[in-house]
């Protein structure tokens, strides 16, 4: 994934924050479709994990440092970070924060230190140190559960007790680092789920939305983030989303939880508080000539990207350590004209098929409507099979004989102009045995 993450300024307090529930690993993922008058609106209930790691030691030197994140499989998405001591993304090579992560089961991020910012030195004699500055090792999951495992080094300085100069070159080592510390030993992580229900096919043009609330209780389908935590600043994780769009992944929108603190943003006027796609001047959606056409999947990516403060460690103590899950409530919106609400997966030969759905257009139910649906079998494209016409409720339905197995899809006319000309559903297969 490699978001480049805006700069944020942690101000937590740390009222309520051991209020929120946080969701185990294992809640379960809950899913709802509903549908109205060509709109399908998706609520997903979901978890998330991030993991953080503190250097073991104050950075006391100049010099680069070094982490390579290895993951397996190779084609989960995970991403590493450094954060410096207030928790804050610092830049890594070309300023980007990590690389290589492409189906690699590697990622690896370089950061050369110009400045020591801590120079406080402690001790005396030959137990003299320098405190050197706090940094975080972070690992995103951004999709998929993997296996973990961070390697390293940093540069450290050599003999305080002959120079605490943080700068000298004869005076200093590269301080290996690994995470966890057994050579063959791995940790999981877990993010949302490639494909469904992240995964969804506008058939129409209009507008696509994205909204993620945080953090929630899964289970009991609850935000737990409320305005009076708004009000107080309460900042209990920073979060990022995506959506994609098609086979090549091209970028439709990216949000952060960043604007200035890590608490979650208002929306609407206060009635609720996360993350919102962009506004209108930003692509919102499918058109019937343009880069967002319908029929092409598109692919919401949300993610936990670090842990706010450690209550126990006080407000500007760096962010939590180890593995933290978080519930999450996404909810997408997307246009979807004509549908088909209901068919079987599998039927009998020679057994009866029903197949029903709506249609709607303009945001009203399109009643009167002659209803075209299409069959495609092993071989040759799609053909027109059975019609129907729709009711004053916009809803259609046709019926046949089982024979073979085959996909199909409906067709309608469409309303022109900015609209389709032809309308077409999502295409539903059916296994005859």
């Amino acid at each position: 994934m490699s978001g480049v993450m805006r700069k944020s300024v942690l101000v937590v307090l740390l009222v309520a924050i051991t209020v929120f529930a946080v969701a185990s690993a294992a809640a379960a993922m809950s899913v709802t479709n509903t549908y109205d008058k060509g709109t399908t609106t998706r609520t997903i209930w979901d978890t998330s994990q991030v993991a953080c790691y503190k250097l073991p030691h104050g950075v006391n030197h100049i010099g680069n440092i070094h982490m390579e994140l290895s993951f397996k499989p190779n084609w989960a998405d995970l991403d590493v970070y450094l954060l410096n001591a207030d928790g804050d993304p610092v830049g890594g090579v070309d300023g980007e924060q990590g690389y290589l992560a492409s189906f690699t089961g590697r990622e690896v991020i370089d950061l050369k230190v110009e400045e020591i910012i801590n120079t406080t030195v402690t001790g005396t004699g030959d137990d003299t140190d320098v405190v050197g500055d706090d940094y975080y090792v972070l690992i995103v999951a951004f999709n998929e559960t993997a296996k973990f495992r961070v390697d390293g080094y940093y540069p450290m300085n050599d003999d305080p007790a002959a120079s605490t100069s943080t700068t000298d070159a004869y005076n200093y080592y590269l301080q290996n680092y690994r995470m966890p510390a057994g050579a063959d030993t791995w940790k999981t992580i877990a993010g949302p789920r490639y494909g469904y229900p992240y995964d969804f096919m506008p058939t129409s043009v209009g507008k696509v939305s994205g909204r993620l609330e945080w953090p929630a209780d899964v289970e009991n389908k609850v935000v737990e983030y409320t305005q009076a935590d708004f009000v107080a600043g309460v900042a209990p994780a920073a979060w990022e989303s995506y959506l994609y769009f098609g086979d090549d992944w091209d970028t439709v929108w990216e949000n952060y939880s960043v604007d200035g603190t890590w608490k979650p943003r208002s929306q609407e006027g206060g009635t609720w508080f996360g993350l919102l796609n962009p506004g209108p001047k930003d692509p919102q959606g499918t058109t019937k000539a343009g880069d967002f056409t319908p029929m092409n999947t598109f692919s919401y990516v949300p993610s936990l990207y670090v842990a706010a403060a450690d209550p126990a460690m006080g407000v500007f103590g760096g962010p939590a350590l180890g593995i933290t899950t978080m519930g999450m409530k996404a909810t997408l919106t997307y246009p979807e004209n004509l549908r088909i609400a209901s068919a079987p997966r599998t039927v009998r030969k020679g057994n009866t098929v029903v197949v029903k759905g709506t249609f709607a257009l303009n945001g009203a139910w399109a009643p009167g409507v002659k209803v075209t649906l299409q069959r495609k079998g092993a071989t040759g494209g799609w053909k027109n099979f059975k019609t129907a016409t729709t009711d004053a409720n916009g809803m259609w339905k046709v019926s046949f004989t089982a024979t073979s197995t085959a996909r199909y899809q409906a067709s309608a006319p469409g309303a022109g102009d900015v609209q389709l000309d032809t309308e077409l559903s999502g295409a539903r297969r059916i296994t005859v045995h």
